[in-house]
């Protein structure tokens, strides 16, 4: 007993002790600093920098009180708090309480419930390559990278596929082949954030593909490597970086035909791990295939040699060997024209124009006549059209005629037996055209 009165004569005792130090001495100060004003022996600004000095220290202080953090002092009960109601202010220090007396335990709180957060769903790769297959198949549109409209793959009418891990994620990317002119263009898509992007080139800029996702291109006919990463859609949706090679140790990928027996083979490849199932290698596309389209750019780019220098590679392979003798056959094509030329050189006389036109990624000689609209030909057959109520017309076969006399008489002479001549006409005076073909095709 005489303890608890001890230490609530030291709880009491304790304040006074802080207001008589700490309020009283700065007033004291304050009362010293008017006194000596009013005597005369300090001016005023001194007596206003004591008085301000003094109540700026009393100001701080009162602050100080009011912000203070509680104190848990021993023997003093501690404040009960919104998440523990229980807390009795006659909690006091074990070591002042009698040995038998036990402490009722705290009960948990019966406060609000703590909400607990949802947790954001992390998309497994499965399900990612589940939304790719969709796009792929056609059953849900990808979402153009760039200006994110959306657009269903067979509406480019694809015929070939690959899968290839671009940019090194662990989940692969799909490129699939449309037919759309003399060259294809490529369709990528790539998973990103739960949607799949996608974005359509020409086989210029994605030539050829390795399984190490480096890709190969030809600029200029100089043959370059690069890599890519995705960023989802806009303007910096993917990112290129330039690459010396592919990895020496990385072959160039499989093509697939755009099939369902395809879907499903290569489905189970890239979802198990496994090597392609046998089926699925028979439909694959040829081998050949990647350095085909290669040629065929050098060919359009106008470098022959870097073409037939990989088509002699494959003679067997698609019409190869054939567009190897269009392009050993493009200078004596171009000699053969003057004499052609030359050869029906009197249809000029009547207005006819003659020109010849040679194509080696075709392989085709074209021998063609125009007849203009104020040429002397194109007038006397409008005017005869016009007395006897009958079009002008022109002879298929005998155009098969001229075409096989040149066919014959200056390209298989040469060895080049493959080519195809044609002889064209296009009378503008009468709006007729007709052309003949030998041999047929």
């Amino acid at each position: 007993m005489k303890d608890n009165q001890k230490n609530v004569g030291i709880l009491f005792s304790l304040p006074v002790c802080i207001v008589a130090t700490f309020f009283v001495f700065p007033i004291g100060v304050i009362l010293i600093f008017m006194r000596l004003y009013k005597k005369g022996k300090i001016s005023k600004k001194v007596k206003n920098i004591g008085v301000g000095a003094s109540g700026a220290f009393i100001g701080i202080l009162i602050i100080g009180i009011f912000t203070l953090p509680e104190v848990d002092t021993p023997g003093v009960a501690a404040r009960p708090s919104p998440s523990n109601p229980s807390a009795s202010v006659a909690s006091v220090d074990a070591s002042t309480k009698p040995q038998e007396e036990k402490v009722a335990p705290v009960q948990p709180s019966e406060s609000l419930p703590v909400q607990e957060s949802t947790p954001t769903p992390i998309v497994t790769k499965q399900e990612a390559i589940n939304t790719l297959w969709q796009a792929l198949t056609g059953a849900e549109p990808f979402t153009d990278s760039y200006n994110g409209l959306p657009f269903y793959l067979a509406e480019y009418m694809p015929f070939a596929f690959t899968v290839v891990d671009l940019n090194g994620d662990g989940l692969v990317e799909i490129i699939a082949e449309m037919e759309t002119e003399l060259l294809p263009d490529r369709a990528m898509l790539y998973y990103k954030d739960g949607t799949v992007y996608g974005t359509i080139d020409s086989i210029e800029f994605m030539n050829t593909i390795f399984t190490d996702g480096t890709i190969e291109y030809i600029d200029n006919g100089n043959t370059r490597y690069y890599t890519m990463d995705f960023n989802g859609s806009g303007s910096e949706a993917i990112t290129i970086t330039p690459a010396l090679s592919a990895a020496s140790n990385s072959e160039q990928v499989a093509w697939y035909d755009y099939s369902d027996e395809m879907f499903d083979a290569v489905y189970a490849y890239v979802t198990d791990g496994h090597t392609v199932l046998d089926h699925a290698s028979e439909a694959a596309i040829d081998p050949y295939r990647s350095d085909y389209l290669r040629a065929q750019q050098f060919a359009e780019d106008g470098n022959y040699e870097a073409a037939i220098e990989i088509l002699k590679t494959m003679p067997d392979y698609k019409n190869a060997s054939r567009m190897v003798s269009g392009f050993e056959c493009t200078a004596y094509a171009n000699s053969i024209s003057t004499r052609v030329i030359a050869q029906f050189a009197s249809m000029s006389l009547v207005g006819m124009e003659v020109s010849c036109e040679y194509s080696p990624t075709d392989y085709q000689f074209t021998m063609l006549w125009e007849i203009p609209e104020n040429g002397i030909f194109g007038t006397l057959s409008g005017i005869l059209s016009s007395a006897t109520g009958e079009s002008v017309t022109y002879d298929e076969d005998g155009m098969r005629g001229i075409a096989k006399d040149i066919y014959e008489d200056y390209f298989l002479p040469e060895g080049y037996e493959g080519i195809t001549c044609v002889v064209e006409m296009r009378d503008y005076a009468n709006d007729v055209y007709q052309m003949g073909a030998y041999p047929d095709e």
